[in-house]
C-alpha cells in the first residue's frame, strides 16, 4: 500500500472540505430526499443569516478529516460521505457522526466501491461486500482491515471434480464461493446432483467478503486442514 505522508493527507482533506456549495448541491439531490431536505433547510438558515451554518460546516469537515485518517491508499467517494454526514438529526459534536458507513475503492476511476463502517475510537469493518468490486479494491480493504495472515475455516458445497481438484492440489480457485457457516453452505445443493461439502482452512487475504456468508476465493489460495463428505 503506497505510503501517504501527512501533507499529502492534507492535501486529499482540503480537496474535500464541506463547503456552502456541496450544500447547494445535495439541495438538489435526487438519491436521498432526506438529505435533500437538510441541506435546503440550512441554506435557508444561511440566507436569512449568513454564517449560522458555520457550526455544521466545522463539524463536517472535522469529522471528514478523522475518516480520511483511516482510508490511506484507497479512495473514499467524496459525495456519498458528504451525503451520509446530512442523513439524520444532526449531532452536537463531532462523535455524534459516528459509526459512520464510507464507500471505498482502489482508484477514482473503479465504481465498484466496497462499504466500511467506521466507529468514533478508529474501529473498522466491512458492512457491505461487492461482487464486482476489483481484486485491487478487496486486497486494499483486507489489509486495511488487517486480514491478512488471519485463518478461518470456511465451507462449500461443490462437486465431485471441483472438490477432488482442491483435495489433489490444496489450492481453492480463483472465483469459488465458500461461507464462514457449515449449515449456509450446505444448503447449496440440485435435487439429482451429487454434491460434497468440503471444509478448509483458509487465508482470510485471499477472500472477498460479499457478504456476512458468501464469501467469494479472489486468487487462488492455498488450504490446509480440507475436509469433505458426500451429499
Amino acid at each position: 500500500m503506497p505510503n501517504i505522508t501527512a501533507n499529502k493527507i492534507l492535501t486529499i482533506f482540503e480537496a474535500m472540505l464541506f463547503t456552502l456549495k456541496d450544500l447547494k448541491d445535495l439541495e438538489n439531490d435526487s438519491f436521498n430526499k432526506e438529505v435533500a431536505r437538510t441541506a435546503r433547510v440550512l441554506l435557508d438558515f444561511e440566507e436569512e443569516e449568513p454564517g449560522s451554518t458555520d457550526w455544521f460546516l466545522n463539524l463536517a469537515n472535522k469529522t471528514m478529516k478523522v475518516v480520511l485518517k483511516s482510508f490511506r491508499g484507497l479512495y473514499v467517494n467524496e459525495k456519498e460521505l458528504k451525503r451520509r454526514l446530512l442523513e439524520g438529526d444532526l449531532p452536537e459534536n463531532v462523535k455524534g457522526f459516528f459509526p459512520i458507513p464510507v464507500y471505498v475503492s482502489s482508484s477514482k476511476s473503479d465504481k465498484m466501491t466496497i462499504g466500511i463502517l467506521v466507529h468514533y475510537d478508529g474501529r473498522l469493518e466491512m458492512f457491505e461486500g461487492n461482487d464486482e468490486a476489483t481484486p485491487e479494491t478487496v486486497l486494499l480493504v483486507n489489509k486495511l482491515l488487517g486480514l491478512g495472515g488471519k485463518k478461518a475455516t470456511v465451507f462449500g458445497m461443490h462437486t465431485e471434480d471441483v472438490v477432488n481438484k482442491i483435495h489433489r492440489t490444496g489450492k481453492i480457485p480463483k472465483g469459488l464461493y465458500v461461507s464462514p457457516s457449515r449449515k449456509y453452505a450446505s444448503g447449496h445443493w440440485r435435487v439429482g446432483q451429487q454434491r460434497f461439502l468440503f471444509s478448509c482452512e483458509i487465508d482470510m487475504s485471499d477472500v472477498s467478503q460479499e457478504s456476512d456468508y458468501d464469501w467469494k476465493v479472489i486468487r487462488i489460495a492455498r488450504v490446509k486442514k480440507i475436509k469433505f463428505r458426500i451429499y
